[in-house]
């Protein structure tokens, strides 16, 4: 049971902290859906579930979002400039170029060693 109490106070503490929103608030919500999917039936639960885990992955791609894009706006220039100085160079094409012949190096053992079916 304590491993639900930490899951709790660590969402409730999340959305304190990002939004603002009292932690009782948050707490409550979570009750009240914890109480209908734990007291619902099995069918209930699945169909919760159903309905919930949806929810649950729109609601942290929007999340991170808008933490990613709304709070950090500034940075996002310099963020694009990094990937590409990252992506593009010498050092670069010469770990992708390894990587080519590892790959080629693994097709050719690997069909050596296969026995013939």
């Amino acid at each position: 049971m304590k491993f639900y109490l930490v899951q709790a106070n660590t969402i409730t503490s999340a959305f304190n902290e990002s939004f603002g929103i009292e932690k009782w608030v948050t707490a409550i919500i979570l009750a009240i859906v914890t109480a209908v999917i734990i007291f619902g039936e099995i069918k209930m639960i699945a169909k919760a579930s159903v309905v919930i885990v949806p929810i649950m992955a729109g609601a942290y791609v929007i999340v991170a979002l808008i933490i990613i894009v709304v709070m950090n706006v500034t940075e996002l220039l310099s963020v694009f400039v990094l990937i590409f100085e990252s992506a593009v160079g010498l050092r670069e094409a010469a770990g992708g170029a390894l990587g080519a012949v590892m790959l080629q190096v693994i097709k050719r053992v690997y069909f050596q060693m296969k026995p013939d079916g």
